[in-house]
Order: structure tokens, then sequence, then C-alpha cells
């Protein structure tokens, strides 16, 4: 190592024990909640808010994220994944440099010295297992943690909040412990017609949104991502387990996504583990780190019955019915490759790893001709779609075959955009998840 390259990794060095240590004392400043009145200076007193609490000066703009801002989620210990996630963005650890539960390349790009263990997840961006990457933009994100926290609040709310049913309007607020979003609650973030308006939440402890909760932006006029200028800064741990929430979370320690979580923002968990189970999340309009935005819709998908009875609306989607398994899919049995995609879709399952490729091929057929479909709006794409199903087939486990196949199957039931009849339902038998 030169001394040019010593200097740069001991300013990296001196930069993140920098970061940590102003965290470590805007943790204490945060919970002990000491907010002093403005001073008496004439025209040097900042401008005050309610109660005589000084107005915070941030800017959406201002907002420090560095490097941080091109990754989607990034953990501190590990990130782990249970289920076909789609991350909309880079994914990263520092210290740590194990991320569990994602598909090897070629579906995704991996960089760094530390491991990725396969599964079903895809990334759009970059997986970054340690290294110099995901260190920047882990002490970037430890910059951004304190400038959030050191705000001055708007307003004070106190001990555990129930945030359901509440509307915010641009500020910054603080929750001295931790605040709930409780089952199928839904609380409100009116950006007042300014797509630049900026919302920032401290949490003392944890934030937690429970199932079925909703964080909803209303009046904002941005029209590639709602949570662009939403930031959440939690003192301990957050759980995210509502099915739509929108903004930054940048928690002291980790994060935790439920089941199906739809995150429009970032999950960047400092001290501990993101840990996800099939959740989307995507940093806003994806303009950062040249990734992907998310799809606009993604709520339709047409039954395999649709497609077993219409092959004129096989035209647009660019198949045939009559090309064959090895021509889209890798890693199936000689019988199971040679199958025509129409003969898949007829697909009767059966024991075995030979069974769970039929019954995981029948379903990826379908979601495959959604995908591909420009009049339906799947919620993957025909190259997610395929990376995810040769990754499943290469693992040859029949139980990570069904997993795939229950939520293709989930998403095949949408509901068709193409029209057709009963009859196009799926048959008794015919559902793949089941694993019969």
């Amino acid at each position: 190592m030169n001394t040019i390259q010593l200097q740069a990794h001991s300013f990296t060095r001196v930069l993140r024990n920098v970061a940590l240590a102003s965290m470590s004392a805007a943790l204490l400043s945060l919970a002990a909640c000491e907010v002093n009145p403005p001073s008496d200076q004439g025209e040097l007193s900042p401008p005050t808010g309610p109660n005589g609490l000084r107005k915070s000066t941030a800017t959406a703009s201002s907002i420090p994220l560095g490097t941080a801002a091109s990754f989607a989620v990034l953990g501190g210990t590990t990130v782990t994944n249970d289920g076909p996630s789609l991350v909309n963005g880079d994914l990263g650890v520092f210290p740590g440099t194990a991320i569990t539960g994602f598909q090897p390349e070629p579906a995704n790009t991996i960089e760094g010295p530390g491991t990725v263990t396969g599964g079903l997840g895809i990334v759009t961006g970059t997986i970054y297992a340690g290294g110099p990457v995901a260190e920047a933009a882990h002490v970037d994100a430890g910059v951004a943690y304190n400038y959030l926290v050191l705000q001055e609040p708007d307003s004070m709310y106190g001990d555990v909040y129930q945030l359901d049913g509440d509307t915010f309007t641009p500020g910054v607020y603080r929750f001295p412990s931790s605040a709930n979003l409780q089952v199928n609650g839904t609380m409100y973030l009116d950006f007042q017609g300014d797509s630049d308006a900026l919302f920032i939440f401290q949490f003392g402890s944890t934030l937690v949104t429970m199932a079925g909760s909703n964080v909803v932006a209303i009046n904002n006029n941005n029209p590639d991502c709602d949570g662009a200028n939403v930031y959440w800064a939690v003192g301990s741990s957050a759980t995210i387990d509502g099915a739509q929430f929108i903004g930054t979370v940048i928690a002291h320690t980790s994060i935790t996504m439920g089941y199906g979580g739809n995150v429009s923002g970032r999950v960047l968990a400092l001290g501990g583990a993101v840990t996800m189970i099939t959740d989307t999340i995507s940093i806003c309009g994806s303009s950062n780190g040249g990734t992907t935005p998310p799809p606009e819709h993604g709520d339709e998908g047409c039954t395999l019955g649709y497609w077993k009875n219409h092959h004129e609306s096989w035209g647009p989607t660019g198949y045939s019915p009559f090309q064959s398994v090895s021509s889209v899919f890798t890693g199936a049995s000689a019988t199971n490759a040679a199958a025509t995609l129409d003969e898949t879709l007829s697909f009767t399952g059966g024991p075995g790893v030979e069974g769970g490729q039929r019954i995981l091929i029948r379903g990826a057929v379908a979601s495959l001709l959604n995908a591909a479909h420009p009049d339906v709006s799947f919620p993957y794409t025909v190259g997610q779609i395929t990376a995810m199903v040769n990754a499943a087939l290469a693992t040859g486990d029949r139980q990570v075959m069904l997993d795939l196949q229950s939520e293709l199957d989930a998403l095949n039931n949408a509901g068709c955009s193409l029209g057709g009849s009963g009859s196009d339902k799926v048959g008794k038998g015919e559902k793949g998840g089941t694993g019969k």
C-alpha cells in the first residue's frame, strides 16, 4: 500500500470514528430531550417554532446522505433475506461482510470481500459484501443520521405515541421514546403541494409499523416517488411490517422488515442487521446508482388458465406456445426442459424434485407471460422472473421451488386486465403452492 493509499485509508477510518462518536452524543441528547430555549441575541437568534423550540433550517437538498444515497438497503452486521425480495438500488453491509438470501451472479452483480449466500432475492443495483464502497456508505449514513437527530423539532410528542389517523405537515417531529402505527392503521404526510417539502421524524428508541399499516403521502406533486424527502431517524431499532411505507429509515441498531413490505425509500441499519421477507424496497426514482425504478402499478396478473385458453394473447409477449422450456429457463430435468410452454400450463406436479420443478415451471410460465405483456402491470420483469426461477431450479430443493411458486401463484391471480371468463380461472388441483 503506497503513501497516498495509506492516507486515504486513515482518513476513512477517522471519518468513521468521528461519525460514530457524533452519533453516540446525538443519541444521548435525543434520549434526554433537553431542548434549550432560543438565546436572546437579537438578529442572531434562530427562528422559533411551537413552544419556543428552535426551528430547523434543514432542506431536502441539505440531508448529507453522500454515497449512501444509492443504497436501498444497508446493514451494519449482516443483511438477511427470505423469499423473492426485490431491491431497486444498491445493497450492502459494513463492517459485517455476510449477506444471505440473494441470487448469485449473473442474476445479481456482487462486489466486496465478503460472502453472499444464495436465495431468491434480486438487486437491480450492486450487492456490496463489505469492502470500501460499503464502508463509505456506512460512514455517510452515520453522518446523515447524526444530522437528522440534531435538528431541533417543530413539535414534540409523548412516550409510546400512536401514529394511527394522524396527518403531518412538513417539519421536524420528535418522539422521545417510541412510536407505533397499529395494525391496518394509516398515517398521512401532507406535502401541501410542495414536492420538495421535508419531513424528519426523530425517535429516541423504536419505530414499529404493524401488519397492514400504511404511510400515505397526500398533495405531493412528485411524480417519481412519494418518499423522496421523508426521513426517519430511529434511536435503536425499527420494525417495518406494513403494506406501504415511504421514506428513508436510518436506525442506530437494526431494521426488521415484515412479510411482503413495500418501502419507497431506504432502510439503513448502522449497528445491526437488516432482515427481509419477500419485500420490495426502492430508492426514490432510482436515479442514484443507475438503478431501475419500481413498477408504477404491479398489481395485475392473469392466471395460467387464461394463458392456456387464449393463445391469441401470447403475440405481444414475444413468446410462442410451442417453444421449449429450455429456451427460457435453465436447470430443469431433460423431460421438463423438452416440454413446450403451452404444455407446462397443464403440468400436474408430482413427488420429489422432478414434481417440484413441474409445479414451479407451470406457474413461472404464466408469470413470464404476464411480465412480458405490455397491457399487464405485473410486479416483476421478465429478467427478474427468469433469474428467480433459474436460481430456484439450481438449488435442487423442492421446498425452495414450492415457496417461489406460491409467491408467483398469488401474483398470477391478482386480476387480469386482458379480459377472459370464469373458465380461465385456475382449475381444481392446478395451484402449485400446495406441492401436490
